[in-house]
């Protein structure tokens, strides 16, 4: 029996005069609705304005705090090439250490959320370490903590304040910190924190943590330079440096054969 094909029905076309129907139906509901309308169209155009203004605020912040941050980033790293050269530090050092502090200080008041905010602190509390305001250092870092813990310059902060901790003469504050980074394993600074931590203990008089840290170094960090640094501190508290250690001597082949064994010397006459 044969099968019939189903054909699909076309809708009908709407006539013009429902079309006009339509169309008007749609003018009254916006007549009687003109006032909502009105309202939530000047809502959205309001929001896109402001949205607009705070992307260019936001850019202009961005554009302003990088200008303000590399002229002061200058004149930190030009006092810093000034203290190379000397031993003491020179007043031209120390006058532009403090124009850079300034500057770092001026990009954290006037552009606290820019992405170089965190920058500006971080190299403020290293300005303020190098010339031994400690207290205002151990401030910055601990502030740039409290306020940028999750980024990637954690562990390099948290040796700062370790730093500045230990030069104020607070060797429990420094140690606490230095085993906050022995802690984080995948912390790109974590062989230095272990060098530091044993030549703090070794300081104190500690001489078997001291030799305990200087091994765990040298074990887990052979090609570290800290490593080749720890190496002469084992030697100097008494230890072995790893892979240094005496072997027993072999014994000797065919001593443990009585028949092979080598033949009596000839007697004297």
């Amino acid at each position: 029996m044969p099968y019939r094909i189903k054909t699909q029905t076309k809708k009908a076309a709407l006539e013009p005069e429902a079309l006009i129907d339509r169309y008007e139906q749609l003018s009254d509901w916006v007549v009687a609705h003109l006032k909502p309308i009105a309202a939530v169209t000047s809502v959205l155009v309001l929001l896109g304005i402001l949205w607009g203004a705070m992307a260019w605020w936001g850019h202009r912040a961005e554009e302003q705090a990088s200008r303000l941050q590399a002229e002061a980033f200058k004149t930190y790293q030009g006092a810093l090439e000034t203290g190379k050269e000397q031993r003491l530090l020179a007043p031209e050092a120390k006058t532009s250490y403090e124009q850079a502090i300034a500057g770092f200080q001026r990009v954290r008041d006037e552009y606290p959320r820019t992405t170089h905010a965190a920058f500006a602190l971080y190299y403020l509390g290293n300005a303020r370490a190098v010339l031994e305001q400690y207290d205002q250092a151990i401030a910055a870092y601990t502030t740039w903590l409290n306020e940028y813990g999750t980024e990637e310059l954690l562990p390099l902060v948290i040796q700062r304040l370790a730093y500045a901790y230990w030069a104020k003469g607070l060797p429990q504050d420094a140690l606490a910190q230095f085993d906050r980074i022995l802690k984080m394993p995948d912390a790109p600074n974590r062989d230095q924190a272990y060098f530091e931590t044993g030549r703090l203990l070794e300081q104190q008089g500690q001489k078997e943590k001291a030799l305990e840290m200087f091994n765990k170094l040298a074990t887990d960090y052979p090609s570290s330079p800290w490593s080749s640094e720890a190496t002469p501190r084992i030697v100097a508290l008494g230890g072995t440096p790893p892979g240094r250690e005496s072997k027993p001597p072999q014994a000797t082949q065919g001593a443990s054969d009585p028949s092979k064994a080598a033949p009596p010397s000839p007697a004297s006459p």
